[in-house]
């Protein structure tokens, strides 16, 4: 088997995440402001719960998925490894035609 060229994608999702967190922070707390001025039907604790869950869920599955998502590039091949869909493939560079 040959060697390893390189890997690609394990740090992009969690430095992107870093970087845009004071903005996803923002949106977060503007939300939860938005819905105790104007929705009075709803409990404003349980809501905000709500969406810590959904954005704490959002954060473990990048970082999930940064772990276990790997694309090995070799001399002659990409290898494309993701257990969590079952995605193990080989693909020649004989094979692609276009990168856009």
């Amino acid at each position: 088997m040959s060697k390893v060229l390189a890997k690609i994608g394990r740090q992009n999702h969690s430095n992107h995440l870093v970087a845009v967190m004071p903005l996803i922070t923002l949106v977060y707390g503007v939300q939860c402001f938005i819905m105790y001025k104007y929705a009075s039907t709803i409990s404003i604790g349980d809501y905000a719960i709500s969406l810590g869950v959904m954005l704490s869920a959002f954060i473990g599955m990048m970082v999930y998925y940064d772990n276990n998502h790997n694309v090995l590039i070799y001399s002659d091949h990409l290898h494309i490894h993701f257990p969590a869909l079952g995605t193990d493939e080989k693909i020649m560079l004989s094979e692609i035609t276009e990168i856009i």
